[in-house]
């Protein structure tokens, strides 16, 4: 439904591809790529599409030719959708909205056509309310600063740029994605045991400085589950420095901070410590809280300014707005399939 709004296709959901160069091909020749029914994804495709979201290029040999080069410079937005924790590493969890939509009573599921054709009733509303907050959102983007900007600083600045069309507080956009990226954040860092056990060995010090060597032999002595040490998700002495590194950004959230101290007579030294934490704040007017932007139920709010720009219907529909809510009066479009976790 998402993808059909800008960028409709003949196939709108697909499988994930196995190899980068695919990922190119499929982004290079889309504009909204939308992946369904995934279970997790491997080190290399995650990375990919870090590249993808925030824009990168690939290079690869002209197929029938010796010497020829096909270049894809490509940034595009990526839907994933399934059951499990699809993202696990902190550079594509950082990059990520995790949206968790609640489950469908069998009460209140529809069948395929009815369901499409409440959607297809709305879909040009939709669509045009959609155009009318860019338009907003480009007037207002040369007024907009962020003085902290997040990884994925062009989207801050544009969604930042469309508060007032959607109808938003100044500011919401800081307190619901800051909240979504911490929640994110957190989600990987449960995933991974070595992420756990830096947490728990940290609770009983302020700071840590050795070889990694004796720093992975200690860390050892946290482990609830002696099965993980022979799992390829904990690392040898040799690649220690390199996992703390990449989820350095995730421990800094929690007030612990890895330091790669240079060369002694002992080798290279790794070093933890606790460090205070500073509030974050991204808009001059807006002071980051923990803020949870669902209510009780588990769905997000929905702005009265999108009700407004569809009340045209309720002259041309019997039941009036109401033939697309759900039972409380509120816009939800939900899908046949049972509670799955999607990322945008």
């Amino acid at each position: 439904m998402l993808r059909s709004l800008i960028d409709p296709s003949s196939l709108p959901l697909r499988g994930l591809p196995n190899e980068e160069r695919d990922l190119a091909i499929a982004a290079n020749n889309s504009w909204v790529l939308a992946f369904d029914n995934l279970s997790g994804l491997s080190n290399q495709l995650s990375d990919a599409l870090c590249k993808v979201s925030t824009g990168g290029g690939l290079a690869t040999r002209k197929l029938y030719s010796d010497d020829e080069e096909a270049v894809f410079q490509i940034m595009r937005p990526v839907i994933l959708n399934g059951i499990d924790d699809i993202g696990h590493r902190q550079d594509l969890l950082d990059r990520s909205i995790v949206i968790n939509l609640p489950s469908i009573n069998q009460a209140k599921r529809k069948d395929e056509s009815t369901f499409w054709k409440e959607f297809m009733d709305c879909k040009a509303a939709v669509l045009g309310f959609l155009c009318g907050v860019i338009s907003h959102a480009l007037a207002e983007l040369p007024n907009i600063e962020l003085i902290n900007k997040p990884r994925m600083a062009d989207f801050a600045l544009w969604v930042t740029a469309a508060e007032k069309a959607l109808g938003w507080p100044e500011g919401e956009l800081t307190k619901i994605y800051t909240g979504n990226r911490a929640k994110a954040v957190d989600q990987g860092l449960e995933s991974d045991p070595l992420a756990v056990t830096v947490q728990l060995f940290m609770e009983e010090r302020t700071e840590w400085e050795s070889t990694p060597q004796k720093t992975l032999e200690q860390l050892e002595r946290y482990l609830k589950d002696e099965k993980i040490k022979k799992s390829k998700a904990w690392p040898t002495a040799n690649k220690l420095k390199q996992r703390l590194r990449r989820i350095a950004p995730a421990l800094r959230t929690k007030c612990i901070e890895f330091i790669e101290l240079p060369r002694t007579s002992k080798g290279r030294l790794i070093r933890l410590e606790k460090v205070q934490k500073e509030p974050t704040q991204l808009t001059q007017l807006t002071q980051v809280d923990n803020v949870n932007s669902f209510d009780y139920d588990g769905r997000a709010d929905v702005s009265d300014t999108i009700k407004s720009q569809l009340t045209w219907r309720e002259t041309n529909n019997p039941n009036g707005y109401d033939s697309c809510d759900n039972y409380d009066g509120r816009k939800s479009f939900k899908s046949n399939t049972d509670s799955e976790d999607l990322v945008i």
